[in-house]
């Protein structure tokens, strides 16, 4: 054989299941009768990555005229080098009928999908849908809200997975009727819970969804004291009764980051923190569980946390679990100002970061505190080892104190950034409500006492790049000489 045309439909069939739509259309297309033949009865899958044009967008569109109703597959980015809203130009244009898998990405511009959505809802044959959007992109709450109910009531008897990664409040599982027997896969995204779902929305989404294997939950919530009353009195108990018990839940992935106003420890944050709420709720519900990973950070004005009492609640898992250990750290995030972040992750967390995180990339130097269920502290550094860039505060006239630990924690940061601050009376309204932070003894920092301290912190022999800010600061001349030494 020495002719393309020699070839079987069958090898045809397996080629073409290794190439996206735009690549078949624009390689094979208008061959010969037969291969335009065989083009008109495969599954499609559609790509559009950022590094496309719209130029081949409307290529791709002309050629989905007449194949939308093969396209079993798309994977969309909203934006490509020259043109955004790549969502909903397909949709528009197209009625993609037969549609199996769907995930859309956006981390530019705006994000509009009520044509989108007005379509998801009559697929009934989708397995799997994913969204993607960061932060900081426009997305109506009307969409977010009409997308939510739209996908986690979908009536496809095959949808498998869920993955809705925006941000929004999800609030209204909290109030279905209906359980869901089918869907194996969730990862969803709460922000800005209601003051009387805080972290108890989990069970919520067990009661709702029987069938899950794997759950991804990743929760951001503000609190206020008024608002910690009503989750005391609302959640704690309420939810955990009407939960059932969920055999098939096998791996549990948990990411919490929390604000709270209040100076004493309160009832959320116990829950939060206390290892025995989670055994209590995890043995209860999910008997079977596998694998349990969180990152737990909490941001909040100095609570009197124990942090040995913290560590100890989690022993149950580090008996239970293969290879389960979990650290808890407490560092000062401003120099000018009261506050403090509490952040628990375990070991398979640091492991396989998903996702940096700008809180605990930072410290204040001297006032990192580090708990762990490892036995020493020179096993502590598995804990970082996903650090690669690391942001030092070294407060220029203020004392400093706190828990220097025996063996470096940061063994693998090639980027380091000195940010060198005074601590000095300012008034200004915040998060914390604060009017007035009242000046207190102001002691200078000896840099070679700082540069020792940072060496207790993290193997300096390792940095590649070294950043000091502010750069026009007078006072870091001093420190820039002996941290280059």
């Amino acid at each position: 054989m020495t002719r393309l045309e020699n070839l079987s439909n069958e090898l045809f069939f397996e080629i073409f299941d290794y190439l996206h739509a735009l690549d078949i259309f624009m390689g094979f297309s208008s061959l010969n009768e037969r291969i335009s033949m065989i083009l008109s009865s495969i599954p499609l899958r559609v790509v559009v990555s950022s590094y496309h044009c719209y130029r081949q967008l409307e290529i791709l569109s002309s050629y989905l005229t007449d194949h939308a109703h093969q396209v079993i597959s798309l994977s969309l980015q909203n934006y490509v080098r020259d043109f955004s809203s790549v969502i909903s130009f397909f949709f528009t244009r197209h009625t993609f009928e037969n549609l199996e898998l769907c995930a859309f990405y956006s981390d530019h511009s705006s994000l509009r999908l009520q044509n989108v959505i007005q379509q998801l809802q009559n697929l009934n044959k989708l397995r799997s849908f994913r969204l993607i959007a960061a932060p900081c992109i426009e997305f109506c709450e009307t969409e977010r809200q009409y997308l939510s109910q739209t996908i986690l009531t979908h009536k496809s008897s095959l949808l498998r997975s869920i993955d809705l990664s925006y941000y929004f409040n999800h609030s209204h599982i909290t109030n279905a009727v209906t359980c869901n027997w089918i869907l194996t896969s969730l990862t969803l995204t709460f922000y800005k819970l209601p003051g009387n779902l805080s972290i108890y929305c989990i069970l919520s989404v067990l009661h709702t969804y029987r069938a899950l294997r794997r759950l991804h939950l990743y929760i951001s919530t503000f609190t206020r004291s008024d608002v910690e009353q009503s989750y005391v009195q609302n959640c704690s108990t309420v939810y955990q009764d009407y939960v059932p018990v969920l055999s098939s839940l096998e791996f549990f992935d948990l990411q919490i980051k929390a604000m709270c106003s209040s100076e004493h420890i309160s009832n959320y944050i116990n829950d939060l923190l206390d290892g025995h709420q989670w055994q209590r709720i995890l043995t209860n519900h999910v008997p079977y569980l596998k694998k349990f990973d969180f990152l737990i950070i909490l941001l909040n004005r100095r609570a009197l946390l124990n942090l040995d009492y913290i560590v100890n609640s989690f022993q149950y898992f580090v008996v239970h679990y293969d290879d389960w250990h979990m650290i808890v750290k407490r560092s000062r995030f401003y120099v000018e100002r009261p506050g403090e972040y509490v952040s628990l992750r375990t070991l398979t967390y640091s492991i396989n970061q998903r996702e940096y995180d700008f809180v605990e990339s930072g410290i204040v130097l001297a006032t990192l505190d580090v708990r762990s269920t490892l036995t020493t502290d020179a096993q502590y550094q598995m804990f970082h080892k996903h650090n690669k860039e690391l942001k030092v505060i070294a407060p220029t006239n203020m004392s400093i104190t706190g828990n220097v630990p025996s063996c470096p924690l940061f063994q693998n940061v090639q980027h380091l950034i000195m940010i060198f601050q005074e601590r000095k009376e300012i008034v200004f309204h915040s998060l914390w409500d604060l009017l007035l932070i009242p000046e207190e003894e102001n002691e200078v920092t000896d840099p070679i006492k700082c540069v020792n301290i940072l060496n207790r912190y993290m193997d300096m022999s390792v940095v590649k790049q070294l950043d000091i800010e502010p750069k026009n600061s007078i006072c870091q001349d001093m420190y820039i000489d002996t941290i280059l030494l």
